[in-house]
């Protein structure tokens, strides 16, 4: 029986992403990780399957185009975990507003 899990990161460029995805590529238990992520910055490679997605969320028009272009590059893929570490990174460089919008709103978006 295959018992290996599909795992999706959401943000896994920074500190935290990049150490969940090593953890993922390492462990026999996951199959295949999915990356959703603002940049380009990682590459695909093995179990590891990389999408550059729009994680604007300022309005509902941008929330609902962010969710579609996750839904589709999912499709009918099964999902037995999501790891959320999208953030900003230095909280002193960037404004009440901004901070709240990646590390509150993009997550409730996509969670």
């Amino acid at each position: 029986k295959n018992t290996m899990l599909t795992a999706v990161v959401l943000g896994s460029t920074g500190a935290v992403g990049s150490r969940i995805v090593s953890v993922l590529k390492e462990s026999d238990k996951w199959g295949k990780v999915i990356l959703f992520n603002r940049s380009g910055k990682m590459q695909p490679e093995g179990k590891v399957i990389v999408h550059t997605v729009p994680m604007e969320c300022t309005d509902e028009r941008t929330k609902k185009e962010t969710i579609a272009c996750i839904q589709n590059a999912l499709g009918d893929e099964k999902v037995d975990a999501v790891f959320c570490a999208i953030g900003c990174g230095a909280a002193s460089k960037f404004s009440t507003e901004e901070l709240e919008r990646v590390d509150a709103t993009i997550p409730s978006v996509m969670c």
